[in-house]
């Protein structure tokens, strides 16, 4: 890993020596970012799908139901202890399989109360959720939500 010479954010200057890690720090820290990006992909999916009907996606609205799930019982665990989240699963999501074809499964069975494994999901696969809800999202024209068109 090539590290900078000197960091200064005018307030802190640290030397390069300062910033070094080891192989197992330098692993360390880059899982520690991928798990962090990924979670606050959820919590930022999770507002999305609240707060857009889901008939704004062109997706089939099973595959949709089982995101909104998912992104939420992911959600939940990383909210309420970012890092050490536990799974805490409603009653009427336990014993399922949640699926959005090709891209995310989550099995339900057992896990209430256990720890997030952070590889079990595959973070790439919120990257590739993302993606897919973007991808299938069709916003509603101007005169169907009945703002003016300008």
């Amino acid at each position: 890993m090539n590290y900078v010479d000197v960091y200064d954010d005018s307030v802190h200057t640290l030397q390069r020596e300062e910033l070094w890690l080891s192989p197992e720090e330098e692993e360390m820290a880059s899982n520690l970012n991928l798990w962090s990006a990924t979670l606050l992909l959820a919590v930022q999916m999770n507002v999305a799908l609240d707060n857009i009907p889901l008939d704004h996606f062109d997706r089939p609205l099973e595959q949709l139901r089982a995101a909104q799930i998912i992104v939420r019982l992911v959600r939940h665990a990383f909210a309420h202890n970012p890092l050490e989240p536990t799974w805490r699963v409603p009653e009427e999501y336990r014993d399922q399989i949640f699926q959005v074809t090709g891209i995310i499964t989550l099995d339900t069975h057992g896990i209430p109360g256990t720890h997030v494994n952070p590889w079990r999901l595959g973070p790439s696969s919120f990257l590739r959720l993302a993606q897919w809800l973007r991808m299938g999202y069709k916003p509603p024209s101007p005169r169907a939500s009945g703002r003016r068109v300008e």
